[in-house]
């Protein structure tokens, strides 16, 4: 009848109306995962930097990292580093070492014996 087709066309836009309103609500859920995503991945580089700090390395003595430095040098004197599979002419062991970390090149510094491997 008339009558059913006037409500089934208003059933219609009612749930026409309610698409748009969902799609409005997942866009503003789309948008505010976007938001939680980003605060993980700030989060996870946060907490990967801070667990680097614990790094059974950080603490050994200077003192033996230098005498690892300088087994890897003797190990590979003219051995060349720049990019992994890339030889350089301008880094020796001893200097790739040297470029780790500021304390890792305070290390090689204060290491002359490292420094005589150099090519």
């Amino acid at each position: 009848t008339e009558e059913e087709t006037v409500r089934v066309n208003q059933l219609l836009r009612d749930a026409e109306s309610d698409f748009a309103s969902y799609d409005a609500e997942i866009a503003q859920l789309e948008a505010a995962i976007s938001v939680l995503r980003h605060k993980r991945k700030c989060l996870q580089d946060y907490v990967a930097k801070h667990r680097s700090l614990l790094a059974p390395i950080r603490r050994l003595p200077p003192e033996i990292l230098s005498l690892i430095f300088l087994i890897h040098c003797r190990r590979s004197p003219n051995r060349l580093f720049f990019q992994v599979g890339t030889p350089s002419s301008h880094d020796s062991s001893s200097i790739f070492l040297s470029q780790v970390s500021i304390g890792w090149w305070r290390i090689a510094l204060e290491s002359p014996r490292l420094w005589s491997y150099l090519i």
